[in-house]
């Protein structure tokens, strides 16, 4: 759960960082060659390279998309803070939804 939820915001962040090195930054206004190249930057969070995804790459995300991209985050969130409070199949369908996303997304980029 943990590294699906990280893979998929590296593949996001990619995907800005193609289209242009500074829409990775969390502040663009702060973004700077040497923090980029240092790697000492502050980079998006998931909700906003969504945003940026498709506002600035075209990127078109359906709804249920969306959705099913939050239900990963929180699912993820409940389990690195020990909150495990899910049945297994409940779980299953989380990831099941997440990868369906993110093929679709390979596979359009």
């Amino acid at each position: 759960m943990l590294h699906l939820s990280a893979g998929i915001e590296l593949v996001f962040k990619s995907r800005l960082d193609i289209e242009h090195w500074t829409y990775i930054f969390d502040d663009m206004n702060h973004a700077s060659r040497n923090k980029y190249t240092d790697g000492s930057l502050k980079t998006v969070d998931s909700n906003t390279a969504i945003e940026r995804l498709e506002n600035l790459c075209g990127y078109v995300f359906a709804e249920k998309q969306k959705v099913q991209l939050k239900r990963l985050r929180e699912t993820r969130n409940r389990f690195e803070h020990g909150a495990i409070d899910n049945n297994p199949r409940a779980v299953e369908s989380v990831i099941n939804n997440a990868v369906e996303v993110i093929v679709d997304f390979l596979g359009k980029n």
